[in-house]
């Protein structure tokens, strides 16, 4: 678009200089007011058809065909100028809507963020920064919103959340995980209810404002629920109390530090199925330590005793070097 502007904008000045100084010739030659050259120059170059101030010499007639030569084509630029703009600005669109088209339907085991409030730009500022692969796509209901995303290359689609065929464009069927960021509790319950019809096996993270909200998003089908207020005070109350693990944690999490937390699922196939801890040899791998286990059906184990067997379906919660983690989630 500012290429565009920039194409009319030199015809445009012409245009109005033009304006300002054909008058000066009528002026000169025909001996008229300056406002009575400016009605004529106008005139001349709308080619409305009205009549001259006054008879005009030969010599001016041969002015009014330059002035009609000159001016014609300065406007005939301008039109063209503006007309390739908004042709340009079109297939720009065609094009961008394609190409995000193919995109989205390249998508698997993808994230949703619905709505990209204050909540949503937080989760989608995390997702980049996540180390790891990490797809994902803004469902936004601003178009305006929506553009900017698309300015960025970042993955969107405008539309209703809760509207199905929004959340098909989106690929509800073969996301992982939805972050549910809309505003109203109501649009978040019925979100949840939608996408769990949907994909019985996503992993959905609402948010809540209201306390009762909580338990309406959990028998609608979330499997988490976050409340922003809670979770912004409870910080405030940790960085009072003791602001050392604050930091600690977040350095961890944001990866600031040397070292990184991850968790990876122990599937069918994995070489890990049926080792105690003790022998997958974690001391090798240069500080990869287990510190939590979740089993489907015992729940999580923190610090978890080197006899403890792994089995299908586990997931490991581990601490260490970036590099030895890649390398260990290779193996499950």
């Amino acid at each position: 678009m500012k290429k565009s502007i920039r194409a009319y904008i030199l015809p445009l000045a012409f245009l109005l200089f033009f304006l300002a100084v054909a008058p000066l010739g009528f002026v000169a030659l025909e001996e008229m007011s300056y406002f009575d050259g400016l009605y004529l120059t106008i005139i001349t170059i709308s080619t409305v058809g009205f009549s001259e101030v006054k008879p005009l010499h030969e010599a001016g007639r041969w002015y009014v065909i330059l002035v009609i030569v000159v001016g014609l084509a300065t406007v005939s630029f301008i039109l063209k100028a503006f007309s390739e703009s908004i042709i340009e600005g079109q297939l720009r669109a065609v094009l961008g809507k394609r190409k995000m088209d193919a995109r989205l339907r390249k998508l698997e085991g993808h994230t949703i963020v619905a709505g990209y409030g204050r909540v949503g730009q937080e989760v989608v500022r995390e997702l980049q920064k996540a180390k790891k692969n990490a797809p994902f796509v803004v469902i936004e209901c601003n178009s305006g919103i929506a553009a900017k995303l698309t300015e960025r290359n970042i993955l969107n689609i405008c539309g209703d959340v809760t509207v199905d065929e929004t959340l098909r464009r989106a690929g509800i069927e073969t996301a992982k995980n939805l972050v549910s960021t809309v505003p109203t509790d109501a649009d978040n319950v019925y979100l949840t209810l939608s996408a769990r019809h949907l994909n019985p096996e996503i992993n959905i993270t609402a948010r809540a404002d209201q306390p009762e909200a909580e338990r309406k998003l959990v028998r609608a089908g979330a499997t988490h629920v976050v409340s922003p207020h809670a979770l912004g005070g409870a910080r405030m109350a940790h960085l009072a109390i003791r602001p050392n693990l604050v930091h600690f944690v977040r350095s961890i999490a944001e990866g600031e530090a040397d070292f990184s937390v991850e968790e990876t699922i122990v599937s069918e196939s994995s070489a890990l199925v049926g080792k105690t801890l003790i022998e997958l040899n974690l001391p090798a791998l240069k500080n990869v330590s287990v510190v939590g286990i979740k089993k489907p059906q015992a729940g999580l184990i923190l610090s978890p005793k080197g006899d403890t067997i792994i089995e299908q379906g586990d997931i490991l919660l581990m601490v260490g070097e970036e590099v030895a983690l890649m390398r260990f989630a290779e193996t499950s």
